[in-house]
């Protein structure tokens, strides 16, 4: 699993506490993905609003060889609507 593996690589245990936070809080659908590349996992982490004043997004990187944590890019506020569930009837 590619969260589990970029989190062992970071040796700052703040920043680790902080992919577990998001990880816990932001795993539900495309909220929170992982996606590891060559040399690095790039995190981005979205938080949804219901309007464009408090949502936003983030990307982190982690160097696969050194373990180091940086950040992307970040954009708040920005509107990123709440995910809503479709209710399929069934027949």
């Amino acid at each position: 699993m590619e969260i589990e593996e970029a989190i062992t690589l970071i040796r700052n245990e703040k920043h680790k506490k902080m992919l577990l936070d998001f990880k816990t809080s932001f795993s539900e659908g495309d909220l929170f993905t992982v996606t590891a590349h060559s040399s690095n996992f790039e995190i981005i982490v979205s938080h949804p609003s219901e309007n464009d004043f408090t949502g936003g997004a983030e990307q982190y990187f982690i160097d696969k060889k050194t373990g180091r944590f940086k950040m992307g890019w970040h954009e708040h506020p920005m509107p990123i609507p709440k995910p809503t569930k479709i209710d399929e009837d069934v027949h």
